[in-house]
């Protein structure tokens, strides 16, 4: 029997070597990539409860006090899991960013643009985030987005501003108000969820979750008492902030940073944007909002766009490792 012939040349031998690496590690990257995508799902179907519950139970109360204990009691559910802290000094000072982003202006800013609109607006307003976090991961994590990010991601917002405006024009100045403070706080958590890509890649996702919640939360609240705030709404409302909160922000921020940890920011965040469906199917259910053609039509438009982003999107490191093969190959 005629024994194989060895590679010809050292860029063959390359070429052969990275292919079998490739081969060796795209089931656990398939794994990976499969439990962040799930994680970014769960994430947006939790966060989705959160606009539908406070519109609904939490209307009446001060936003300090909503933003507050919505956070508080995220942290008390996730809290108890990571009791010590372990961040380095470096990472302190991040975690110390995102909660002021993610916890005390974003979430002030959201739930008082939440008094002047509707639960499935502020739903879908938020997929702001989606187009921010890609520019910000682009400008300050230099991942790559090609043709087909950018086509989901433009085709998530717009299927948003379908569904948010219903194609109409006649809103008046405090409906246009409070959307506008929630497409600022969207930008801000954008923000924060570039800052957090590298922190939970460095520390626990859960860990990063809970103590990130529990220092906003004390600052918030702290503001709260120091404005005079009604802490009665506490005991009249309690199973609504343990929904919106301890579920709906505690257990979506953690599958949220679960996502991050497995998958780009920038793909993290345009399946995240299904929270607005997930919020106006409860908007529907719950609250009784209504949907035009149009506006079913707008959200599908951004199921497919989230679905196409997830099983066409190319991986980086597959990029990468085919660049490097043939960098070697021309080098070589």
């Amino acid at each position: 029997m005629k024994a194989p012939s060895a590679p010809r040349s050292v860029g063959e031998r390359a070429r052969r070597a990275v292919g079998a690496q490739q081969a060796d590690t795209a089931p656990h990257d398939r794994r990976r990539r499969a439990v962040g995508y799930a994680a970014a799902i769960g994430a947006a179907a939790f966060a989705g409860l959160i606009p539908v519950v406070a519109k609904r139970d939490l209307g009446g109360v001060e936003p300090l006090l909503v933003a507050g204990l919505t956070n508080g009691f995220a942290a008390a559910a996730l809290v108890p899991f990571v009791p010590r802290p372990s961040f380095a000094r470096a990472d302190l000072r991040l975690l110390a960013v995102i909660a002021l982003l993610g916890v005390v202006v974003a979430p002030l800013l959201y739930f008082t643009g939440l008094r002047h609109t509707s639960a499935t607006e502020a739903a879908m307003l938020v997929n702001v985030e989606t187009v921010g976090t890609l520019v910000f991961a682009v400008v300050l994590l230099r991942e790559r987005a090609g043709a087909l990010e950018i086509a989901a991601v433009l085709a998530v917002v717009g299927g948003a501003v379908v569904l948010v405006t219903d194609l109409g024009a006649g809103v008046d100045l405090a409906h246009i108000g409070g959307n506008f403070l929630i497409v600022i706080g969207a930008v801000l958590w954008a923000l924060d969820n570039t800052v957090s890509a590298g922190l939970v890649r460095r520390n626990r996702p859960l860990a990063v979750a809970a103590w990130k919640n529990a220092v906003g939360a004390s600052i918030v609240l702290a503001l709260a008492a120091a404005a005079g705030a009604d802490f009665r709404a506490l005991t009249e409302h309690w199973s609504s902030f343990v929904a919106a909160g301890a579920v709906g922000i505690g257990v979506s921020l953690t599958l949220f940073y679960v996502s991050l940890r497995h998958i780009d920011a920038y793909r993290t965040s345009a399946i995240f944007g299904l929270q607005g469906v997930f919020g106006a199917a409860g908007g529907f259910l719950l609250l009784g909002e209504r949907l035009s053609v149009a506006q079913l039509g707008g959200a599908a438009v951004m199921v497919a766009a989230v679905f196409a982003l997830a099983l066409l999107h190319r991986p980086r490191e597959a990029q990468e490792a085919g660049e490097g093969v043939a960098g070697s190959a021309r080098d070589l």
